[in-house]
């Protein structure tokens, strides 16, 4: 079903002015493609990134909100050392903040 009447293009040649809008230096027009490749690319990185995040947002389970034991005297851990070791010290100490959702 192909129109006789179509024109396809074969070849397109854009030029573009030496001067921005607003601006008196002079530019080239390959900064100006260079700028416009740029944008269009970090559209992209942006667009890509949002989708992965949503897809990973669909696979999340939905948790129940954790309750934390406040009390003084409740069960604690003690000689609890956190790994990897963000400074050469070692630090050890009690954690008093667990958690009572079971």
């Amino acid at each position: 079903m192909e129109n006789p009447e179509s024109t396809f293009v074969k070849e397109m040649t854009y030029r573009a002015s030496n001067q921005r809008r607003g601006h008196t230096e002079p530019t080239t027009p390959a900064t100006n493609l260079n700028n416009a490749y740029r944008i269009i690319k970090e559209v992209l990185k942006r667009f890509r990134s949002r989708e992965a995040e949503e897809k990973e947002r669909a696979n999340l389970v939905e948790q129940e909100e954790i309750l934390l034991n406040k009390l003084k005297n409740g069960p604690r851990l003690k000689d609890l050392a956190i790994r990897p070791n963000i400074v050469t010290k070692r630090i050890t100490g009690k954690r008093n903040n667990i958690h009572l959702s079971f």
